[in-house]
Parts: structure tokens; sequence; C-alpha cells
């Protein structure tokens, strides 16, 4: 009773999952804002909504 209880409770999750990212994928598939660069040298760009890039001019560079 208990696997078949969890089963369904795990299919529901899932299903409601995947409605609420057809309805929000903006959301779910969102990028970090807000990074600034605590140690070394950094430059992070945003040229589009979907990218995101990083690019590290030192070895240990910290970003918050």
């Amino acid at each position: 009773m208990n696997r078949d209880f969890f089963r369904k409770r795990g299919m529901s999750a899932l299903l409601i999952m995947m409605i609420y990212s057809l309805i929000f994928p903006h959301y779910i598939f969102a990028l970090p804002k807000g990074a600034n660069v605590a140690s070394g040298q950094a430059d992070i760009s945003t040229p589009n909504a979907a990218t995101m890039n990083v690019t590290q001019g030192t070895n240990k560079a910290i970003i918050n």
C-alpha cells in the first residue's frame, strides 16, 4: 500500500510540475540576476534573455 500511495503521489507532483512549466516557462528557465565579482577579474554579460556569458580574467574569480 505504501508503495502505491507514493507512486500516485509522485505522479501527481510530476504532472503539476509539467503543467506549471508549460504555463510559466520564464520562471523555471530564468537566469540568475544581480551577479557581482567579489574577487579576481570576471566579465558577466547577458546578450539576450536566454544566454549569460561569464568570461573569467583570473584563475580564482569569486562571483556572488
